[in-house]
């Protein structure tokens, strides 16, 4: 804060009321405001340099400009009660370039929650057909195991709903059970989805789509998610793991530098069995489609090598980029390895 002569050319922010009570808020009705006039009581001009609220939930709306000795302007708060029952309590921060720098305001009240209904306990919409959760997520998995989650269905429409399992697109690796074909208006039904781990031909993190067949008029094809971890198991027997394939990378990490956008960029990995037993490859992969990974050896044997290139497109990305491949294989010490990949590219001229 100014002192001295300074001070006296300043404004100063002054709120006639600093809280508001807002009663009991009915949640269905949506958003409700709060307005904080203010006047500037100062002798030279105001801003409000920043108003910041205590909670998402609560946006202020606020005069922007200059505001001049002896004129006023406004904070409204608007407060949204979606999902918040009961009483509450924010506070907004409303700082300035006055000679009173901070001021704080608040809202109150209570917050009456509505009905709850079939959006609430079902909240993943397929059309006419709404799901508990439409994603199935059975997290680690080894490959000689197989798993079953459920989920309700909920018919919200008003006319029954029909299953088609011959329509239905479903891979062989997973298994549906609905308790009945048929899902009248306003009712349930459960749906199980059993996952075969030995069926599926892949490894790690794996995310697919199944689409259950209907004759709703609104999206007949359902679409539900599937993520799983598919995982080796290995022995616990010291022993038997050291009779296995071991994986030794030549390095773990390969950094291109200085890159103009769109050069090519490639580099090789060297990848060695220095293990008693064949090592399988399982799988390389990268989030990103800017990693192309060239098809890896499936089995090295012992004391043998192979290469694994990683090529790196540039065009359309500019700045420092990082980027990771993940590499799967039958090592039982370290299973899944994780390279680095990293270049600061600049715009081609």
């Amino acid at each position: 804060m100014l002192s001295g002569p300074f001070a006296w050319t300043q404004g100063k922010v002054r709120f006639p009321e600093k809280s508001k009570y807002l009663g009991d808020i009915n949640e269905a009705d949506g958003k409700v405001e709060a307005i904080f006039p203010f006047e500037n009581i100062g002798r030279g001009p105001v801003v409000l340099e920043q108003v910041k609220a205590s909670c998402g939930c609560t946006s202020p709306i606020y005069t922007r400009d200059t505001v001049a000795a002896g004129s006023q302007g406004f904070v409204k708060v608007v407060f949204n009660p979606l999902g918040r029952p009961g009483a509450f309590k924010k506070q907004i921060v409303v700082t300035t370039n006055g000679t009173t720098k901070y001021h704080s305001l608040t809202i109150s009240g209570k917050v009456i929650p509505r009905p709850k209904g079939p959006q609430d306990f079902y909240p993943f919409a397929e059309g006419n057909l709404r799901f508990k959760t439409n994603h199935f997520t059975y997290g680690r998995l080894y490959k000689d195991q197989s798993a079953t989650l459920s989920t309700v269905m909920y018919n919200d429409g008003d006319r029954p709903i029909r299953f088609n399992r011959g329509k239905s697109v479903i891979p062989r690796h997973l298994k549906p059970e609905i308790t009945t074909g048929k899902i009248a208006p306003g009712d349930t039904v459960h749906l199980r989805l059993t996952y075969d781990a030995a069926k599926k031909d892949d490894w790690g993190f794996c995310f697919e789509n199944i689409f259950l067949a209907t004759d709703d008029r609104d999206r007949p094809m359902k679409r539900l998610n599937v993520s799983v971890d598919l995982r080796e198991r290995f022995p616990k027997n010291s022993g038997e793991r050291a009779q296995m394939g071991h994986l030794l990378l030549d390095r773990a990490t390969h950094d291109f530098g200085r890159l103009a956008e769109g050069e090519p960029a490639i580099t090789t990995f060297r990848l060695t069995n220095n293990g008693k037993g064949d090592l399988h490859l399982r799988k390389a992969s990268s989030g990103c489609t800017c990693i192309e990974i060239e098809p890896l050896a499936e089995v090295v044997s012992p004391g043998e090598s192979t290469e694994m290139r990683v090529i790196f497109a540039t065009q359309g990305r500019v700045g420092r980029e990082e980027k990771e491949v993940v590499l799967i294989s039958s090592d039982p010490n370290h299973p899944i390895r994780i390279l680095k990949i990293g270049a600061t590219i600049v715009r081609a001229k």
